[in-house]
């Protein structure tokens, strides 16, 4: 702690000490009793200096309030994170750093504030020292900040005279109506020649022999059926003409229904015809 440069009364001392002692045997949050200065008055505390968190200074005032004998707490207390925040606002006002503030890194410990990062120009460096060190609850400042000159834009990039021609090789889209082109393999890839891969000669020490289709069926020959190239250039099959060296006539179907066929009617036979009929298929030895 601090030394104290006020002298107090031998009954207020013994509060400063006791609550100082508070402070160091709190086991909630570690408080750092040497960034503080307690002076006690008449039983109420005064407590100056810093704090690293705002947790901090709540459990700093009530630790100190909560001591026996104690009647109340003034503090006047600054909260690093608070300082942080005051130092970047301060400097993205002024307009000698507005312009390099994002670049500028602002950090506080218990009051000595520490500026890092990089800065356009020597002057920028300095105003910025010299507006931090202007904000209340700053003790010191360290100043670490480099000077680099500003990049240079990225140079536009020219437009391309002409239309680029299509690599050799490309496949060309074909037009309506042709037919596309077949793709050829590429010769080399990654500057190593293709070679084409040949099937195995031979296959568990056997010579592989090529499958060739049979050249009759039944004692009659094969004819490989061609198929058309395109559908519209399909030639109708007609029939044939004779079948066994007699024409072939084609059968046309009626529209009409038949006529119908009169009914025959039972022959009648006259009774001498009938005698004579009889006669003539006797048998040949009674003739």
């Amino acid at each position: 702690m601090a030394d104290a440069m006020i002298v107090e009364a031998p009954q207020d001392a013994a509060l400063t000490a006791a609550a100082t002692q508070a402070l160091m045997n709190y086991p909630g949050v570690r408080v750092w009793t040497d960034a503080l200065v307690l002076t006690t008055t008449n039983g109420v505390v005064q407590v100056k200096g810093h704090v690293r968190t705002q947790a901090e200074k709540e459990v700093t005032e009530d630790v100190i309030l909560k001591t026996n004998g104690v009647k109340d707490v003034i503090a006047e207390l600054y909260v690093d994170t608070d300082l942080e925040i005051a130092v970047g606002k301060a400097l993205g006002d002024d307009p000698r750093t507005r312009g390099d503030f994002p670049g500028i890194l602002v950090g506080s410990a218990f009051g000595d504030l520490y500026l890092k990062g990089s800065v356009t120009s020597a002057d920028t460096k300095k105003a910025a020292e010299e507006i931090a060190g202007r904000v209340p609850g700053v003790i010191a400042v360290y100043n670490q900040l480099e000077v680099s000159s500003a990049a240079k834009p990225a140079a536009a990039a020219k437009p391309a005279v002409g239309v680029a021609k299509p690599a050799v090789g490309a496949v060309k889209p074909a037009a309506a109506g042709e037919k596309p082109a077949a793709v050829k393999p590429p010769a080399a890839v990654g500057g190593k020649p293709v070679t084409p891969v040949k099937p195995p000669a031979t296959v568990g020490g056997k010579p592989v022999v090529a499958v060739k289709p049979p050249a009759t069926v039944g004692g009659k020959p094969v004819v490989p059926v061609k198929r058309p190239a395109a559908s519209g250039n399909i030639t109708p099959v007609k029939p044939p003409t004779t079948v066994g060296g007699r024409p072939v006539v084609a059968v046309k179907k009626s529209t009409s229904q038949p006529a119908a066929e009169p009914e025959s009617k039972p022959e009648v036979k006259a009774e001498g015809d009938a005698a004579q009929e009889s006669e003539s298929q006797a048998k040949p030895g009674e003739e």
